[in-house]
């Protein structure tokens, strides 16, 4: 593996964790923003109790498809099969998880056979969700099917003697 320009003077084991570095840099740079601005405006007795949890929650998601993307050894497809499962999670459990941080309400529950302004926001979600869960399925489905021409391919390369 050769090294990129930003790169070259970097030892290989601080670039094996980039992708971890590059999180963890920009979560505390995101923590921080957030604290200097309710500091700006006042309120950082809010940054522990509303700003953090929050922010915790919204990254979640970020640092688990990130992991996915960097360390998980599977083909395009698989990969995009998980991150797209995790976009359907989030999208699930992130706005009720904010909501209660804020202490609002719970949302209704979908109703597809009301599209009124108390469930419209449901009703969108749910699809938005169940048109996640079906692409990760395809994308899941895809991935195998891929993996199973490749190393189909592989062994027909194969020479008698089993090298390449």
């Amino acid at each position: 593996m050769t090294s990129s320009p930003s790169t070259a003077g970097v030892p290989a084991a601080v670039r094996q964790l980039n992708v971890l570095l590059t999180l963890v840099v920009g979560t505390v740079a995101i923590l921080l923003f957030l604290l200097i601005l309710l500091a700006a405006l006042g309120r950082a007795d809010r940054w522990a109790t509303i700003a953090v949890p929050i922010a915790a929650i919204a990254l979640i998601p970020v640092w688990i498809a990130a992991l996915v993307i960097r360390y998980l050894p599977l083909n395009g497809l698989g990969i995009a099969a998980i991150v797209t499962a995790i976009g359907a999670v989030a999208t699930l459990v992130l706005d009720p998880a904010i909501t209660s941080i804020l202490g609002e309400p719970a949302p209704l529950p979908a109703d597809l056979s009301r599209w009124q302004s108390d469930t419209i926001d449901a009703n969108v979600l749910f699809l938005v969700v169940a048109g996640l869960v079906v692409v990760s399925a395809a994308l899941g489905v895809a991935s195998v099917v891929q993996a199973r021409i490749t190393r189909a391919e592989a062994r027909a390369l194969r020479t008698p003697s089993g090298r390449v």
